[in-house]
């Protein structure tokens, strides 16, 4: 397995680093609709971007594509959710997929790992199969139980606890706390609207 230390997976804001060099916009047509922006390709040092999906297995998976560039997701729970006058969602779109324990395989295991995919955290977390120092993932109102779910199979016997509200700056619990603790916050969430990150600390 390499030994890299660090690997970016998708997420909004990447056209704009300065330092991504040899750029290419790849425009993708297919039978299903086409996605709502260009899909970048990119190198940045000894690090190459691909456009390519994480999911619980490697294949291809239809993807649903809004007007936004980045809100999309293979969840269609998120999607009969998220229906709204600003959100609108768009055909699906044929992507190629991976599995994360393939990337970790390819690329190494990353000390911070990141997933924001809008409903489907669960399902590509739940086949890890790797210890991972540091998580973060994103819940949105509509998914608690998904959330629990992740959290408990996340869990291990010192694993601690903490998450940031409404994407401030800031942890909510001064002390990285427990499971029950994480668990209660989510319970206590108000069922229409809610946006938090739960970030999950492994010892390493």
């Amino acid at each position: 397995m390499a030994n890299n230390k660090l690997a970016i997976i998708g997420g909004s804001g990447l056209y704009d680093v300065e330092e991504f060099k040899e750029r290419e916009l790849i425009k993708l047509n297919t039978p299903w609709g086409n996605p709502s922006d260009e899909i970048l390709k990119t190198k940045y040092k000894k690090f190459s971007f691909h456009a390519i999906a994480i999911d619980s297995c490697e294949g291809n998976k239809l993807l649903n594509t809004s007007n936004y560039s980045e809100i999309a997701t293979f969840s269609d729970d998120f999607k009969n959710i998220y229906k709204n006058k600003n959100v609108i969602w768009l055909d699906q779109t044929m992507v190629p997929t991976v599995s994360l324990n393939r990337i970790i395989e390819l690329y190494g295991l990353p000390y911070f790992c990141k997933i924001d995919v809008e409903g489907y955290e669960f399902e590509i977390l739940s086949s890890l199969n790797f210890n991972i120092p540091l998580i973060e993932f994103e819940v949105v109102a509509g998914f608690k139980k998904k959330a629990i779910d992740t959290i408990n199979f996340l869990n291990n016997k010192n694993t601690s606890y903490n998450y940031t509200l409404n994407e401030q700056p800031y942890f909510q619990f001064k002390n990285w706390t427990n499971l029950k603790d994480i668990i209660n916050v989510i319970k206590q969430l108000p069922d229409n609207q809610f946006h938090i990150n739960i970030f999950v600390k492994n010892p390493h």
